[in-house]
Parts: C-alpha cells; structure tokens; sequence
C-alpha cells in the first residue's frame, strides 16, 4: 500500500514540479495595433487595426509571493507604424502567476505603469455625452501588458507568448478619459 501512495504521489507532483524562477526575462513581440479602446475590443469585438506594432520587454523576478506567485518588474520599448508613428518606453511592476498543474510550463502576468511617447498621437481626453471631446497629445500615461507564456523547448527557457499592450490616462491618473490605443500580438521570450 505504501508502494502504491508513493507512486500516486510521485505521478502527482513530478508534472507539478516548476523550475527555479529565472532572474531576468527578454521579450520579443508584435501585431496589429488600434486605436479602439480596450472595452471596445473585448466587449464589443472591435478590432480595427491602423497600425502595427512591436516591443522588446525586460523583465526581473523581484519576490516570490508564494502559490506560484511572484512580484517582477519590466522596462520596454515599443515602437509604432502605420496611421500612427511613434516610441513609447515604459517601467513597470508586474504580478506573475506560474500555471503548475500544467504539463507544460505556463505563466500569465498583469503589469503596469508609467508610458512616456517621443510624438503622441493626437486623442481625445474627455467626453461630453457619450462623444469624444477635449483632443490633444499626451507625452506621458499609464500603461497595462498583459502575457501569456507557454515553454516551447525541452528546458523551457523559450516561450511563445501571447500580448496584450495599452497606454491610456488611468482613469484619470494622467489624463482624463485619455485611450490612446491597443496592441494584441505574439511573440518569443527568453530566460536567461
């Protein structure tokens, strides 16, 4: 019998085994960008690229929270083509969460903060019943990224990655009402 628990229990927690976390992570990504807010896109399907974009992420493991979670922070580029031309930098504090139950390794993360553009595009900072209003450019705002990493290689420091990128006025925080746009897109990270 207790042969048979050991074994159950080896069965059980070998996949649910997760590497060490990695000290830095690079992030290599790109797709189509829009000017449709982020509630339009997810709510309401509308996805009407006028640009493209790509990003390089860094980020660092800060503190394991523990249950698979862990603080990190990140610092990117990114850099936009198209109806809009234009370079953001932005630092961030994330919050990962590792998918351990899976057989292979997966993570999701969350991060935010501070965005600044070399030549911000023109956008509305308010409304007035339902109609944009108030148009001018914002050098500085907040922005959110969203990733979903799944490992594509035996030692699992490659994923392909899943994006989502945001810049707007944090409901207020910068700007208000400011949506400056959206990017879903997929790409490569590396641990190193």
């Amino acid at each position: 019998m207790r042969s048979c628990l050991l074994l159950i229990a080896s069965c059980v927690l070998i996949p649910l085994r997760v590497r060490a976390d990695p000290s830095w992570t690079g992030t290599l990504y790109a797709g189509p960008a829009t000017a449709s807010s982020s509630s339009e896109i997810f709510f309401h399907g509308d996805l009407h690229p006028d640009a493209a974009m790509v990003g390089l992420a860094l980020d660092r493991h800060l503190w394991a929270i523990g249950g698979g979670f862990n603080l990190e922070g990140e610092g990117q580029v990114t850099r936009f083509a198209g109806d809009r031309n234009y370079t953001t930098l932005a630092l961030g504090l994330g919050l990962r969460y590792d998918m351990a139950p899976w057989q292979v390794p997966a993570s999701i993360a969350l991060f935010t903060g501070p965005s600044w553009a070399d030549d911000p595009p023109v956008i509305s900072m308010g409304s007035w019943n339902g109609r944009p209003i108030d148009y001018g450019r914002r050098a500085f705002l907040e922005y959110v990224g969203a990733e979903l990493a799944v490992s594509v290689s035996r030692d699992h420091r490659w994923n392909g990655v899943v994006r989502f990128y945001h810049r707007s006025g944090a409901f207020g925080l910068w700007a208000d009402n400011a949506d400056e746009g959206s990017m879903i897109g997929i790409g490569i990270r590396r641990d190193f």
